[in-house]
């Protein structure tokens, strides 16, 4: 995989010349021999008020059951975990589960600073055997800028089967508000504070949607409430769309048939 740091602000003065964007970093992940990366996203929190500079983090999911978590640009030792929950890196037990989707809400960070500078994000894993798990991830920063790994550490902090089959999707609401917070969200909040900024969902094989509140959220704990099982879809469903503002959820199918939900 070849990753390059981007400079944004290029692509608003784009002419017809070759030099259309500014490069100003890059490096290479070695190819893993014998792994098949099945997933993969890059976690960073620039642009989030107090979170700006802070190390990136890539996660990738393989199909032998395994995630690893490499800080960027350059982790010599990632962690590798076992997608059901096992941190025993020499001996990953998935019993043949493994990740075929994930998904880091932007609303779910912390950065503590009480004496050293750690910063946690949630991790949302829809896994083959139609079970989601919720993970925390942490970086230390300060281990990050001096060298000394590992850089990164993780706990599974919620399971749920509530598929039948695998799941082929996860989606996180997102109002339009949190896209830029004056400050990272505190390092607890409870579903009865606007809880519909917390809201995810995954997407099953069976044709079926589970819509899931994140009610507590801690750098050790993690609470889950499931607030829906949406069924009915006449096809296997192809794109989700939330609409928090009139507390609806738009799914459509792979027939051109949409469906509405209302959330209460």
């Amino acid at each position: 995989i070849m990753c390059w740091t981007v400079d944004l602000n290029s692509l608003g003065t784009m002419g017809t010349s070759e030099e259309m964007v500014s490069v100003e970093d890059g490096f290479f992940l070695p190819e893993t021999e014998g792994r098949r990366c099945g997933a993969a996203l890059v976690v960073h929190d620039d642009g989030i008020g107090g979170l700006n500079g802070t190390p990136a983090t890539m996660v990738r999911a393989f199909e032998d059951g395994t995630i690893e978590f490499a800080a960027m640009p350059y982790d010599p030792k990632p962690l590798v975990v076992s997608c059901t929950g096992s941190e025993n890196a020499a001996g990953h037990s998935s019993k043949g589960v493994s990740c075929l989707t994930l998904a880091c809400p932007l609303w779910a960070r912390q950065r503590s600073a009480q004496g050293k500078l750690l910063v946690t994000r949630l991790l949302i894993c829809g896994c083959s055997d139609g079970t989601v798990r919720v993970w925390t991830f942490t970086s230390d920063v300060d281990k990050v800028y001096a060298r000394t790994p590992p850089y990164v550490s993780a706990k599974m902090c919620f399971s749920h089967h509530g598929h039948r089959g695998r799941i082929i999707d996860v989606s996180t609401a997102l109002p339009r508000q949190l896209l830029t917070p004056s400050a990272p969200k505190e390092q607890s909040f409870h579903k009865d504070a606007a809880f519909q900024e917390r809201l995810f969902c995954t997407i099953g094989e069976d044709r079926g949607i589970n819509v899931y509140a994140v009610t507590i959220a801690t750098r050790e704990h993690v609470g889950v409430e499931l607030l829906h099982f949406l069924q009915g879809h006449p096809a296997p469903i192809s794109s989700i769309q939330w609409r928090l503002s009139a507390g609806l959820v738009i799914s459509c199918c792979t027939n051109g048939i949409a469906l509405v939900w209302g959330l209460a």
